[in-house]
């Protein structure tokens, strides 16, 4: 895995390049993405308006949520943490797990 940072700049990138949904919002779609592949395979949008905050469903979630899960990201990929222990502390956990698989 590469440093936090670096995955950022990576994310950030990406909407850069994604299309605008209103002037100065990008938007992402991103597919459903859970660790034993039972999720249903939705896709769904995630925006962007620069900044450190993202969007999804009308909830926004901060760079800090995101550096909880990937912090923890190898040990939910190996099974080591439950998706429950995070969404306890973290609650867009669909979107941040979607968004690391697409990045």
């Amino acid at each position: 895995m590469v440093p936090f940072d670096v995955f950022l700049s990576r994310l950030k990138q990406e909407f850069k390049s994604a299309p605008e949904s209103n002037p100065g919002e990008r938007v992402l779609q991103v597919e459903n993405w859970t660790r034993d592949g039972r999720g249903a395979r939705s896709v769904f949008n995630v925006y962007w308006s620069g900044g450190e905050t993202f969007r999804w469903k009308g909830a926004n979630f901060a760079r800090a949520e995101i550096e909880k899960v990937y912090n923890v990201w190898q040990d939910y990929i190996t099974g080591r943490v439950g998706r429950g222990s995070i969404r306890d502390t973290v609650w867009n956990t669909k979107p941040i797990f979607s968004l690391f698989k697409k990045v």
